[in-house]
């Protein structure tokens, strides 16, 4: 076999891009979706309060231990240590709810949440997170399917270390090999790509005054430095918010014509409306939640609650 042949696999051409260089590039999409990861899939309003609800109202709920007693009977065992972790305190330096919003934000953002678990002999007497981009599960020897499960962990002073199974509590998104999470912010690229594109433009255009591009306009014939000092003057006399309904003078000849399409003739905001819908639908959370009320009633307002509780959130808290 030539070097060639035992390589071809790895070769990626520029037509056609084998799939490791399509992901190590950030995968198909727009320009702007491939940089999209969870923390700055964070800054769109609409994913910080999806992710909050679902890690939040999580953590919130009480946890407690059960002892099983048969297949169809269990009975409550209060005040195990174990339910102290979920209730009270999770670690020496961090509270119950705090560690468990940020374990569960974890799963939606990233795909998985990783939580360490800490023994003194054979009791549980902490859970410490674990960074998710640090943790990586395979099989103790790689390529061997029949090899047991390890999850190797990189500090960050890039020390390597390698946990068991019963090491890690381990909560997962949709998987499609029982063993890694698929992060929702990936699936969800495209939206949440539009989305951000839609809220820096927005940002853009009330930062210039909210007024739609324009031309000065001179029946006289304007050197390129006469063009060019126009220009600043008036972008410094009516530029910027601070700037806002200041009227203009235009000397000699000079014509302000406005060009373009405002905002609602564009549907800007139709469409922005539509983006929170899509972001709603991808995670699982009733639009009313994420503060679009444009479908939402009083008499379906609680039967969406309702909804949510059975078809979203009891989903997590299965998990958990």
């Amino acid at each position: 076999m030539s070097i060639w042949t035992a390589l071809s696999d790895y070769v990626s051409g520029i037509l056609q891009p084998a799939q490791w260089f399509v992901d190590w590039i950030g995968g198909a999409g727009e320009p702007g979706t491939r940089r999209v990861g969870p923390e700055r899939a964070l800054t769109y309003a609409a994913v910080y309060r999806a992710v909050s609800l679902i890690s939040g109202q999580t953590a919130t709920l009480p946890l407690h231990v059960y002892q099983r007693l048969s297949d169809t009977e269990r009975v409550r065992v209060a005040g195990h240590p174990v339910e102290r972790l979920f209730n009270d305190r999770a670690n020496d330096e961090m509270d119950a709810l705090a560690f468990l919003e940020l374990f569960v934000s974890w799963a939606p953002l990233w795909g998985n949440g990783y939580a360490l678990i800490q023994r003194a002999g054979p009791r549980v007497v902490g859970l410490w997170p674990l960074e998710p981009w640090r943790v990586e599960p395979g099989r103790r020897e790689p390529g061997n399917p029949g090899s047991p499960l390890v999850y190797r962990y990189t500090s960050d002073r890039g020390e390597p270390r390698i946990y068991n199974p019963s090491d890690i509590l381990h909560l997962k998104n949709l998987t499609r090999d029982g063993i890694v999470g698929r992060s929702i912010v990936t699936a969800a690229r495209e939206a949440i790509g539009l989305g951000l594109a839609q809220q820096g433009f927005m940002a853009n255009f009330y930062e210039n005054n909210a007024t739609p591009a324009g031309a000065l306009v001179s029946k006289a014939r304007l050197t390129r430095k006469a063009q060019k000092e126009l220009r600043k003057q008036w972008q410094d006399m009516h530029g910027g918010p601070d700037n806002a309904g200041k009227t203009g003078v235009l000397h000699g000849d000079l014509e302000f014509r406005q060009f373009g399409m405002s905002l609602l003739d564009a549907q800007f905001l139709e469409n922005r409306k539509l983006n929170v819908l899509e972001i709603a639908r991808m995670f699982g959370v009733p639009p009313h939640l994420l503060f679009d009320l444009d479908r939402a009633t009083y008499s379906n307002i609680e039967a969406q609650g309702i909804e949510w509780l059975t078809y979203g959130l009891r989903y997590w808290l299965t998990k958990v």
